[in-house]
């Protein structure tokens, strides 16, 4: 027998998003560190030189930016409350939107139930096209009552400004990441091409 709760629309709380930190594991180039040759050449031995300052600018840049980071996540949180006596009511709409579909669908679902009961075969055709129209309808009031919540918090001027500072101060670690990013790949170039000649560098 089918779940009467199958396919229900899910009522989700409203959540802070989870916002991107400068931390974390970071793999450069696409894969794994590249297997460096025991005498490297001219080329990946500058390719590594540039790496491990460039690391540096990254393990530093971290280092300042870890606090202006979780002062912009709270900006934004601060932000988000401020909407409070606004929100509220729209959370409101959506709780009630969604008891009273869950009343209207689990009434389907008892009357599907009563059809096969009974045997009567025209009627419960007839409640199983209301039950997908209610929750067609079910999940497009739900929609809406969340794109409203989205709307107010996204569309807020304060929001908008903390999340623009938040970005910009994620930007300093993206572009140090883009450059090892960049670094690693080079370093796969030169790599390849000293396997490539063959060539073994004099000491």
């Amino acid at each position: 027998m089918q779940d009467r709760n199958e396919n229900l629309p899910r009522i989700d709380a409203l959540e802070s998003r989870t916002l991107l930190s400068g931390g974390g594991h970071w793999h450069f180039g696409g894969g794994r560190h590249p297997h460096v040759p025991a005498n490297p050449s001219p080329a990946v031995q500058a390719d590594l030189t540039k790496i491990a300052q460039d690391q540096q600018t990254l393990d530093a840049d971290r280092v300042t930016q870890a606090p202006k980071l979780v002062t912009d996540r709270d900006a934004i949180q601060s932000a988000i409350a401020a909407l409070d006596s606004q929100l509220t009511p729209l959370k409101q709409a959506r709780a009630t939107d969604a008891a009273t579909w869950r009343q209207t669908i689990d009434a389907d679902w008892q009357a599907i139930t009563q059809d096969r009961v009974s045997g009567d075969a025209t009627q419960l055709a007839t409640d199983k096209a209301k039950l997908k129209t209610d929750r067609t309808a079910a999940r497009t009031a739900l929609k809406a009552d969340r794109q409203a919540i989205h709307d107010l918090i996204s569309n807020d001027a304060g929001v908008k400004a903390a999340k623009t500072q938040l970005a910009t101060d994620q930007k300093v670690l993206q572009d140090d990441r883009a450059v090892l990013d960049a670094d690693y790949k080079q370093l796969r170039i030169d790599i390849r091409a000293q396997r490539d000649a063959g060539s073994t560098p004099a000491t």
